[in-house]
């Protein structure tokens, strides 16, 4: 029951960014990965992702990809309250 729900609120989340059609099916292999993959993109592009390189004028690749994985597998929400737990600003 869990995992439905949260199989659901994924799905509507890509959904609402476009990444996945209508027709999307999370057992096919291919469409899944290819629905990933666009979502992790789209997270490392967010600024709270890449706020330290910005302020600080470098980027550290392996932060921001760690900082990406974690929204990924926590949700962005959780993951920027975590952040914001921790005084790191972000907007």
């Amino acid at each position: 029951m869990v995992k439905n729900v949260i199989q659901s609120r994924g799905i509507k989340e890509l959904k609402r960014l476009n990444f996945i059609g209508s027709d999307f099916d999370v057992w096919d292999a291919e469409q899944s990965k290819a629905a990933s993959r666009k979502y992790i993109k789209y997270l490392s592009e967010r600024p709270w992702i890449n706020r330290l390189a910005d302020i600080e004028g470098q980027s550290n690749p392996e932060v921001r990809a760690a900082k990406t994985l974690m929204a990924y597998n926590w949700g962005p929400t959780k993951f920027k309250s975590v952040l914001k737990f921790n005084e790191i600003s972000f907007s």
